[in-house]
C-alpha cells in the first residue's frame, strides 16, 4: 500500500501489484481519496476508485461516504454517495 500526503495529512491510499501497477486491494478498490476540513484531522469525504480510475462501488451499494465529527473526534454524520456524487442509500437501505 502506498500512501500520498497533501498538508501532512493522507489524501490518497493506494494499492499496487507485484508489477507496480495500481491493482485492487482486500476490499476491491485501487485506491480511496481523502478530503479533510481544516480544523480536522478525520477525513470528511472519502471517494472509491478501482485500477482504472473509475469510481468503484462498494460491498455496500455506495462509492464514497462523507461524515462529520464532534469536538472528540466521533463520527455524529455519516452520508453514503453515489458515482455521480449525490447522495445514495446503502444496502441497509439508508443514506445516514
Amino acid at each position: 500500500m502506498g500512501h500520498t500526503y497533501s498538508r501532512r495529512k493522507v489524501s490518497r491510499d493506494s494499492y499496487f501489484g507485484a508489477d507496480g501497477n495500481l491493482c485492487a486491494g482486500p476490499k476491491g478498490y485501487a485506491y480511496v481519496d481523502y478530503e479533510y476540513k481544516t480544523d480536522q484531522d478525520q477525513p470528511c469525504k472519502e471517494t472509491y476508485y478501482d485500477a482504472d480510475g473509475n469510481p468503484y462501488k462498494m460491498k455496500g451499494g455506495y462509492y464514497g461516504v462523507y461524515r462529520e465529527y464532534n469536538y472528540k473526534g466521533k463520527v455524529t454524520t455519516e452520508i453514503y454517495y453515489g458515482a455521480d456524487g449525490e447522495q445514495c442509500l446503502c444496502d441497509k437501505g439508508y443514506s445516514n
